[in-house]
């Protein structure tokens, strides 16, 4: 996440910066790809571990109210902030995947909060997030060459394929 955070404030820092002296990006697809090359792998992870403690929690409801947890919660609330933030750089075909990763990011980190104390509808919401995060991400990664050009994650966690 600390990846991410690094990567993205470069990109809204220098990007008006270098708008202000040029008109538009020689290559905007490669210019989002690029971005998005650093970003995918990070949020199939973060999704991958922060689901995985939020089911996990159905049966152990301790896990719900981790601390663990309340830090994916927060590093879910900044990552999907971050992809608003980027929507700006989406060729205009992949603007309704990119909203809908970040619409599947902040309702992942939403089921997160619940999992405190209503585990078991927490677990259904987090299921519905992470399909709506995997089918905004399905074209974005096909973008990047499909699943096999994808690091599945950059933080060790393991992340299913789809």
């Amino acid at each position: 996440m600390a990846r991410i955070k690094v990567l993205l404030v470069i990109v809204l820092a220098v990007g008006p910066v270098m708008g202000a002296t040029r008109v538009a990006s020689a290559n905007p697809v490669r210019e989002y790809r690029d971005v998005m090359q650093a970003f995918v792998p990070d949020i199939r992870g973060w999704s991958s571990q922060t689901n995985g403690l939020i089911q996990a929690a159905v049966a152990k409801p301790e896990l719900g109210c981790s601390v663990e947890l309340a830090q994916l919660v927060r590093q879910g609330r900044h990552a999907s902030a971050d992809m608003a933030g980027t929507e700006a750089l989406a060729p205009v075909a992949l603007k309704g995947a990119h909203r809908q990763v970040t619409a599947g990011l902040a309702k992942l980190a939403l089921a997160g909060e619940k999992a405190c104390g209503d585990e078991v509808q927490a677990a259904a919401e987090a299921e519905q997030a992470l399909r709506e995060l995997s089918s905004g991400l399905a074209p974005i990664i096909q973008l990047l060459g499909g699943p096999g050009r994808v690091p599945e994650t950059t933080n060790g966690a393991t992340v299913a394929t789809n």
